[in-house]
Parts: structure tokens; sequence; C-alpha cells
């Protein structure tokens, strides 16, 4: 039997051994070296977690999150090992444990440092709590200023407010702490184009390309301006280079999108669709937790489709008299021409619009805990009392008083979310009142486009996966709708895609009648009003331009690659009418 000093010297030995292999950048060594330590000496907690710190260096996740947890299970509360767990549950693409660990290290921690803080923000924004995961970064920019990484990520979620003034300041005071690091500039354009300040993405594209060459995030921002301007030669040049040189597959999706998008207009389709299934192709092996919530989403709406009646509906006492007028619910499908037509209705002055803000899915998140049970959403709609129905009117008015601050009682609120569609059940218990705005344009476009344009959710890339997974969740998302115009009794107008696009004064007189709001010839300037906005859908650029019917009937360029979409597709174009609708 060895002597205890002698065990604790070869440990020491040995852990030192393993920790200069990796700070000589030998991670697989050190790993090795580790991992032969835990099973020499299972008790020693710091070599559990060093044997996760190298597993998670070289991208096995799997090995760290079991390393991180032996750790913890022989550490307790530990708050270092807790912050890597989260961090490792982040890259594994499970966002609610990673909030859950990341939110325990905090707890743990007597100080929290700006990395752990830095952690929980970007687990809050995999799981969809922007407005918790830009505190986060608010928080780690005050503790730990020098750090221009704290500074692009809060001009990340900056951005995802819109707030884009704030978003080039946090940019442009990373660039000052960082101003070789290319990524920042290239950030800084990406940016820029997305919100429509043209100079500003071309001046900073050309910053980040100084320094580095092959910047793939700037020269996709060079390939749209050129995209913009109709220069297919040098944009595709350009998205050669920044596929070939991508530094993930999400960055080379995203330029894989846009040369999609080169090559349609080319009038190159079999090309534009091959980059659209290679764009796909990183998530084939999309985590788990991404594919339940998109199978989650699904039970949702068959859920809803199958149990909210119109004897259900009946049954629901009328709600509590509310003291706001009610807002207008803009809905459709993804791609279906939302945005348009709400760049219009923008420009008037008696509107805002909330450019698909979650208001609703936060109220039905919110919906279990006020009624206190596990009641699904049909089952907890006809529960709801008086109390509880002010209680979440008052969680979606919170939300848009963030938005908007104190708005005009003449001004009126226009919540448009493609796929609040899912939520109009809600709407109707909450708001009986409120007028419903649905988007329609033929469903076949429409996948072309879903298909062709970078979808900003995780969950949705596996709804859009291919034209098959889009047509079945058009399919179930479009059904809902033919079901709830005839069960819910709503207020509602359908608008056409196609007859913006021939005749936009004579739709938008049509809608603007509808809301009872008086004609303003500034709905007709309305590019020029989107250009000096930012625009969170992916038709950011397109709302700027002179309308056109290039868009419509483009299905037909894909439809050998479509036969079995079309097949889903088919009951919707009879039933919405584009069996012979002009395409």
């Amino acid at each position: 039997m060895k002597d205890p000093g002698t065990i604790r010297d070869e440990l020491a030995s040995r852990f030192a051994a393993a920790s200069s292999l990796a700070g000589n950048g030998d991670m697989a060594g050190a790993q090795r070296a580790f991992a032969q330590i835990t099973r020499d000496f299972p008790e020693c907690h710091e070599a559990h977690y060093m044997l996760g710190r190298t597993a998670l260096a070289s991208g096995d996740t799997t090995l760290a999150t079991s390393s991180f947890e032996k750790a913890e299970a022989l550490d307790p509360g530990n708050p270092e090992y807790l912050m890597r767990l989260g961090q490792s549950a982040l890259q594994q693409g499970d966002s609610e444990r990673a909030v859950h660990e990341l939110t325990r290290a905090m707890d743990e921690a007597g100080d929290v440092s700006a990395e752990l803080i830095a952690s929980l923000g970007q687990a809050y924004r995999a799981a969809r709590r922007f407005d918790d995961s830009r505190r986060a970064f608010e928080q780690a920019c005050e503790l730990d200023p020098a750090k221009p990484e704290h500074w692009s990520e809060l001009a990340s979620a900056q951005q995802h407010d819109l707030d884009i003034d704030a978003a080039e300041e946090s940019l442009n005071r990373a660039i000052a702490l960082a101003p070789r690091d290319a990524a920042l500039h290239a950030q800084l354009a990406l940016m820029c184009e997305r919100a429509n300040r043209l100079d500003g993405a071309r001046h900073a594209a050309e910053a980040a390309l100084a320094i580095e060459a092959a910047q793939p995030m700037a020269l996709l921002t060079r390939a749209r301006l050129a995209k913009r301007t109709g220069d297919l030669t040098n944009a595709q040049r350009d998205l050669e280079r920044a596929i070939r040189t991508a530094p993930s597959p999400e960055h080379r999706r995203a330029a894989q999108i846009t040369m999609s998008q080169v090559l349609d207009q080319s009038g190159d389709y079999d090309g534009a669709y091959r980059c659209m299934r290679e764009s796909k192709t990183p998530l084939d092996a999309v985590h788990a937790p991404l594919q339940t919530q998109g199978e989650g989403f699904l039970t949702y709406i068959a859920a809803c489709r199958e149990k909210i009646t119109r004897e259900l509906v009946a049954s629901w006492p009328s709600p509590p008299a509310d003291d706001r007028q009610p807002p207008v619910f803009f809905v459709g499908f993804p791609r279906s021409g939302t945005t348009l037509l709400e760049q219009m209705l923008a420009a008037h002055p008696g509107f805002v619009t909330t450019d698909e803000r979650q208001s609703l899915p936060k109220v039905r998140a919110y919906m279990r805990t006020a009624t206190g049970s596990d009641a699904s959403v049909p089952g907890a709609l006809g529960q709801l009392s008086d109390d509880q129905i002010i209680q979440l009117r008052g969680v979606y008015w919170h939300d848009i008083d963030e938005l908007f601050g104190s708005l005009d009682a003449s001004v009126r609120v226009v919540d448009k979310h493609p796929l609040n569609t899912t939520n109009l059940a809600i709407v109707r218990r909450l708001f009986p009142e409120a007028p419903v705005i649905m988007s329609l344009r033929d469903p076949r476009d429409v996948c072309v486009s879903c298909m062709m344009n970078l979808t900003r959710t995780s969950m949705a890339v596996t709804l859009f996966h291919s034209f098959e997974t889009t047509a079945n969740f058009y399919a179930a998302v479009m059904d809902m709708w033919l079901h709830y115009r005839d069960v819910l009794g709503l207020r509602f107008i359908e608008t056409r895609y196609e007859n913006v696009i021939s005749d936009a004064e004579a739709e938008v007189r049509r809608v603007i009648t509808f809301l009872g709001a008086d004609w303003n010839p500034e709905v007709l300037r309305f590019r020029e009003h989107a250009a000096k906005r930012a625009i969170r859908s992916p038709s950011y650029e397109q709302v700027t331009r002179k309308l056109h019917r290039g868009s419509i009937g483009r299905w037909r360029n894909y439809e050998k690659h479509m036969r079995e979409a079309l097949d889903t597709l088919a009951p919707f174009v009879t039933a919405l009418c584009y069996d012979n609708h002009a395409s």
C-alpha cells in the first residue's frame, strides 16, 4: 500500500503534467491524461473538472457534461463546476438546463464573474428570454468593461430589440478595445445592412476586409450590398469565398441562403435549390432539445385544433371590460406578405407596429402560472376568472409598453407576428373585440420563400428543413386558421400578398377601412419609412424596394423539387382559392 503522502505527490505530479499539456495546446493529450487520473483517483473532483474542460474544448459535450456532473457531485455547489456544466448544456442545445445550472452557479458564487453572467446571458438568449439576456450582458459589461466580447454580445441583444443606435454604440466600444478584430467590424457591417444603413455597412465591411481579406461575414455583407444593386457576378464571387472560409456551420448556412437568392435572381434554379438544400445540411444532426421544441409546437397546434370547438367557445363567459383599445392582431404564415403590409400600416400616423415581438407567446407561457394548474391552453382558457384575464392582459400590455412607452390614446397597436395564428384562441378569450388581419399568399410560393430565407429561431429551422417539412408545417398552421375562422367568432379580414403587389393602394385602403381609420397618403411612402427603421423579418431588404411581381409564381421554377410538398399543399391551394389565381 502506498504512503498517503506518496499518493498525494503522485497525483499532484500527474495533475501538473496533464495541465502542462493543456497549457501547451495539446488538448487530446491532456484529455487522455486527465481521463487516466480520474480512473486512478476517482475521488479527485479537480481531475473530473479538468477532463470536462478539455472535452469541452475538443467539442465532446457528452463527456464534458458527465465529467462536470461528477466533479460537482464530489464538491456540491462549486460555482465554477456549475458554470461549466451550464456552458456544456448550452453547447448541447439544452437551453433550459443551461439556465438552471448557470442560475445555480449565480446563487452559489460569492462574487459573480463577468464570464458567468455573460454565459447566463447566452443561455437566456437561447431560451428566447431576450429581456433577461440583454440585462445579463449589460451587467457583464459593467463588471468587465475591458472585454470586447461582452460589448459584442450586448450589441447582439440590443439589435434583437431593434435598438440599433445603442447596438452601434456598443460595437464601437468593442472595436475601440480591439481595433484589429475583423470579426467585430464584420458584425457591425452585418447589423448596418440589416438595418438598411447601407453606407455604414459598406464602410464596416471594407474595414473588416482590410484587416482580414477573407473575413466571411464581411464578404457576406458585401455580397448582400452587391445583390441589392443587381451586381450578381460580384455577389456570387464574394459568397463563394464566404462559404469556403465560414468558421461555423451557421455562418456557412447564412452565406448559402444568400447564394440561393443570387442564383434564383440569375435564373439558375437548380443551383439555387442545391444551395437551399446545402444550407440545411448542418441541421440534419440538430440537437434533440431543438427537435423536441419543434415537435412540441406541432403538438400544441394539433391539440388546439382538436379541442377548441364552437361549443367550447360559446361556453366562455364574457371577459371584463378593458380600459385600453384592443390591439390589432396581424397574422398569417412566415413569408406570406405580413412584413410588406405591416410597413404600409407603420407609415400611417394612427398605427404603431410590433415587428414580430413575442408578446402573445409570453402570455401563453404565463397562463399556466395564472391558472395554477397543468391544464392545456384549450382547458385553461375556459378556467380563467375575471381577475386572471385582467392579470394576463397586464402581462401583454406591459410587454407592449416596454416597446413603445406611453402611446397617445388615438394610436393603435398592430401586433404583427405570422405565427400568432396559433394563438388566436387566446386573442379571442382576452381581447374578443380585437380585429384580426390574416395575410394570405399562394401556399406554393410561401414554401419556396421559407426555404430561401434565413430562419432565425432554431426551433423553426427544424420545421423549415425541406420542402416537405415546410409544407407539413404550413398545413398544420393554415388548417388551424380555416378551423378558427369558423369557430372563434373573430372579426377578421383576409388580405392577399398578390393583391398588395398588383394594386397596393386598393388593398391597403381596404384594410385601413376595416380597421376604422382614415386614409393617409403617407401609407404609400412606406419604402421611405422602412428604409429608416430596423426590421426583424427576413423581408427587411425587399420592403425597401419598388413593388414587383417577381416573387409571384416563383414556385414553378422549383416544381420538380416540390412534388411531395405540392400534394400536401393542394387542399390549401383550393381552400384559399389559388387554383385559378394569377401566378
